[in-house]
Order: structure tokens, then C-alpha cells, then sequence
């Protein structure tokens, strides 16, 4: 059975109560758990249990608590909270006891049995069902009514209360180990949110920090000026430079830039827009944050994989960045002004260079100009095995024309526990007249030559013909031509495939 309790602090205004659904089997030393996560205490005081009211009947002087504690060798407690189960002493609706956390503070939570419920299939218990205020002690503002209910829910669901009621284990990965000052990096984090930076920066006024070890730039980007996503993302060297560029130029989707940046980001979120690997990191260090986009996240974007939490060489880049962000942030108030970075053929950044050697480096502002690279994409070589090509050859050449490409699919992978997923790729060849699907194939691996190349002959071995024209998008077209020419295969090279674009529409679409 389910009992469903009010548990409310009493002499509190306005009142601080919570509407908990916990298992009838529960002991007093699990429920003492519940109740600390779910009016947020820390545990490190003294508690115990006054049954109040028993079966409909008044009761006095009975005390359940931890009795097999040194601190409580000279307390009343009556009966060990580790023995005695919830169902021995609230029997009837409106049953009462009092929990008493804090000795010296007192602070009593009257828990009231309001029903006894079925077992619902498939629900968690415990369970907050309603909420209402902040406990004293974290005085930082009233949430919102549905915020309080998630707030205490999510708490719920984590280590805390699942340590004690169940076996679900969380795990932070190897990558988070204690060489690195993880909690110095979540400092940096909220000295440079409390600054407010997107209050002077827009996110197309990018200025750069160098790495004082590899000599790397690391292009910067406030985020927040249109008040939804605040934080910062930093695109890492040529390749991430070029990112920024599609990003800012709109000439790419979303999703195309989201499967080939090279970046990482600092964002500033409500707690419900963590992630469990996010909040594992937070409690790791313990840390906690309260109130609107307070909450720290950290992400490393890596072509054709999941966003995922950094490493310690990756947040090593992020803290000088943070740093360096931070000393901008106080010269713009000086007067510094950042450029605007535009589509021109140069592009003007305000860069913080490390200066001096050995183990004191020191740093200055610097102007700096990195030109656009125009050169088109080279093409690539033959990665097949000729056996392959000569197969291929001789297939029948047909009056035909076909869309091929190669993309990632929005549908992650993970092959092992903790490790960073990533997103597979999908061959497609399409009649380019009819629309017709003619092939697919998925690869594991990131975007190669090597993939394309062989996703095609693949295509021809299916099919069984070689097309006369092939419609592929650029970087497509440098990968394919070699094998096209020794195939005598013509190609097209087109910004956009209309039948493969309906394709991926409708493989997104089945996957919301």
C-alpha cells in the first residue's frame, strides 16, 4: 500500500508543506531521508520521531529514532528507526507524527496520514505530489507552485533518496577525476555569470583567447542578449572558426552545424534544464545553486557525436577562457570596444595573448586579423580497393539520374555505459524523377571518404547499374569524384537534394 502524507513545518508563515506518496513498508530511517531531501536539509543534525496520534488514538511519550547512535545515548528514544516500518504506526487516515530535525533550532514537521492508496504500475515512490515554499534555511526567494513540485521531485529521483530505496546507481565518468580543480571551474562559472556580460556583448562580437600551451585560438561568444540562452560558447581553432562563420552566416540548418562544430559550451540553465551526468558533476563537489538560469552546465560538441561533458583538457581551455572573459568583461567598462565579426574577406578580433616564459605567463589585449580561407574543398583520392572499382565497371550503365548523399542521423549511439555516444551515419541513393528510395546503408563511423566512396559502390553492387549522372551536395562531390571518374559517371553538385531533403524531414519527423 501507498500512504499519502501532509508533512507541513509547523509555525511557519506563509506555510512550508509537502504532499508526499511513500510506500506503507518504508522505515522511520528511509522516511527520515525523504523528508530531509524533500525540504532540502543537509543532514547534519540530530532528529527523531514523536508518534502523536496511533489507530485514532492519542499517543504520548513514544520516541522512534537512531537509537544505535553515540548522540543519542542519553535520548528518549523509544523504538530504532531502522526496525520500525512506517505501516506498524500510521494505521488510519489522519494519523499523526512529528519530526523533529535540529535539536538546538527545532524545526518540527507534523506529518499527517491523509489516505492509503493502491500501488499505481509503473509510478516511482516516493513521490511528491504537491509543494508549497522553501525551507527557512535556503532563504533565496519563493519558486513557482509547478516549480516547487518539480524541484522537489527531481530531488527525489536522484542519488540521495535512491541510495536508500533503491539500487539505481549513478556514475560520473573517468573523465572527472580530481587532477583537475573542477570546483575552481564552477567558481570562475559564477563570478562570470554574476557579471552579466551579454548586458554589454552581443554573440556576433567575438573576441579571442589563445592558449598559452598550444598556442590554439579559441574564438568566444557571449550568449544572451536575446534573453533566452545565456552563457558562452567557444569555437575551437580553424575548425571551430569556421563553425562560428556557418553559424552567424545562416547559410547552414541547425542540425548541420549541430553534427560538425568544433566547440564548447558554458550555460547558465534552470535546474530542470540539467541533465542527470550534469547534476551527478554538481553533487560530486558539492555544490548547489538556486533560481533562475543559476544552474552551471559544461558541454563538448565533437563532429559527429553527442554532445557530452567536457574533459579536463577540454575544461582546462574553458577556465583560461572564463578567466581571460572575465578581464575583457572589466576593460569593456574601461572603454574597450569588441569588434563586430562580419562577412568581409578579413576578420578583426580583440585577442587576449599569453606574453612571458616560464611558469608565469602574463597576458595582453591584442589585435589580430585572420583572413578568410576561399580555397574550395580539395578533392580527394581513391580509398577503395581497385577490386571494388573493377566490380563496379562492370555493371550496366543505365540513362539514369540519381541523388546519393552521406549525413548523420539525430538518432545518438552509445556502445558503452559513460561513453560518449555518437551519431551514425546513412548512405541514401534516390531516383533524382521519381523520388523513388533506391538504397540505404548505415555506417558507425563519423563522415570519411573512405565511407562515401564505399557507400556507393554499394549502391551500384544493389542496384545493379552504374547511373549516368550522380546530383551530390560540395562536400559530397570532393569525395565521390575520384571513384565517378573511373566509373565515367557523371555528377552535378547542387546546394540542396530535394528527394533526400524530404527523406530526412520525414526520419526526423518519425523520431518526434
Amino acid at each position: 500500500m501507498i500512504f499519502q502524507f501532509k508533512v507541513q513545518l509547523k509555525h511557519m508563515s506563509p506555510p512550508v508543506w509537502r504532499r508526499l506518496q511513500v510506500d506503507s513498508m518504508t522505515t522511520f530511517h528511509d522516511m527520515h531521508e525523504v523528508l530531509q531531501t524533500a525540504f532540502e536539509w543537509e543532514d547534519s543534525h540530530l532528529h527523531s520521531f514523536s508518534v502523536k496520534r496511533r489507530d485514532g488514538k492519542t499517543i504520548d511519550n513514544v520516541e522512534i529514532g537512531p537509537t544505535m547512535n553515540e548522540n543519542y545515548l542519553f535520548s528518549l528514544v523509544n523504538y530504532d528507526e531502522s526496525k520500525e516500518i512506517l505501516a506498524n504506526w500510521f494505521v488510519k487516515e489522519k494519523d499523526r507524527i512529528v519530526y523533529t530535525y535540529d535539536f538546538g533550532d527545532n524545526w518540527e514537521h507534523e506529518i499527517v496520514l491523509e489516505k492509503i492508496l493502491s500501488k499505481v504500475p509503473g509510478e516511482y515512490y516516493p513521490n511528491c505530489v504537491k509543494a508549497m515554499q522553501l525551507t527557512p534555511e535556503e532563504d533565496s526567494g519563493w519558486m513557482g507552485y509547478e516549480e516547487q513540485i518539480e524541484e522537489v521531485n527531481w530531488r527525489a529521483l536522484t542519488e540521495e533518496v535512491n541510495r536508500v530505496l533503491s539500487p539505481l546507481t549513478t556514475v560520473v565518468t573517468d573523465e572527472h577525476s580530481d587532477s583537475f580543480d573542477w570546483k575552481e571551474l564552477f567558481a570562475q562559472a559564477k563570478e562570470l555569470n554574476a557579471m552579466k556580460p551579454w548586458n554589454s556583448l552581443d554573440d556576433n562580437q567575438i573576441f579571442v583567447v589563445t592558449d598559452p600551451v598550444s598556442g590554439e585560438n579559441l574564438f568566444c561568444s557571449v550568449l544572451g542578449g536575446g534573453g533566452e540562452e545565456f552563457g558562452m560558447a567557444v569555437y575551437i581553432g580553424d575548425e571551430g572558426l569556421q563553425t562560428l562563420r556557418d553559424t552567424l552566416a545562416g547559410t547552414k540548418s541547425a542540425m548541420e552545424l549541430f553534427f560538425h562544430q568544433r566547440s564548447l559550451l558554458l550555460s547558465f540553465v534552470d535546474r530542470d534544464g540539467l541533465e542527470s551526468l550534469d547534476y551527478d558533476l554538481i553533487k560530486k563537489h558539492n555544490l548547489t545553486f538556486r533560481g533562475k538560469k543559476q544552474w552551471i552546465q559544461f558541454r563538448s560538441f565533437v563532429p559527429g557525436s553527442y554532445p557530452w561533458l567536457m574533459d579536463e583538457e577540454e575544461a582546462r581551455l574553458l577556465s583560461i577562457v572564463i578567466e581571460q572573459a572575465i578581464v575583457i568583461c572589466k576593460h569593456m567598462k574601461q572603454g574597450l570596444n569588441i569588434p563586430v565579426f562580419g562577412s568581409g574577406d578579413d576578420a578583426v578580433f580583440i585577442a587576449r595573448v599569453p606574453k612571458g616564459n616560464g611558469k608565469t605567463i602574463g597576458w595582453e589585449d591584442k589585435l589580430i586579423q585572420i583572413p578568410v580561407n576561399h580555397k574550395k574543398i580539395a578533392e580527394s583520392k581513391l580509398v577503395i580497393s581497385e577490386l571494388d572499382v573493377k566490380r563496379a565497371q562492370k555493371q550496366e550503365r543505365l540513362n539514369a539520374v540519381i541523388e546519393f548523399d552521406v549525413f548523420h542521423l539525430d538518432m545518438p549511439v552509445q556502445v558503452e555505459k559513460d561513453e560518449r555516444p555518437f551519431f551514425p551515419m546513412m548512405a541514401v541513393a534516390m531516383n533524382h524523377k521519381t523520388g523513388e528510395a533506391l538504397f540505404q546503408e548505415i555506417f558507425e563511423s563519423s563522415f570519411a571518404v573512405e565511407n562515401v566512396q564505399k557507400g556507393f559502390i554499394q549502391f551500384i553492387e544493389k542496384c545493379g547499374f552504374r547511373p549516368r549522372e550522380v546530383w551530390v551536395t560540395s562536400q559530397v562531390a570532393s569525395s565521390l569524384a575520384p571513384l565517378l571518374k573511373e566509373l565515367k559517371v557523371a555528377s552535378m553538385e547542387v546546394t540542396q537534394l530535394q528527394h533526400i531533403e524530404q527523406l530526412k524531414r520525414f526520419l526526423s519527423e518519425m523520431k518526434g
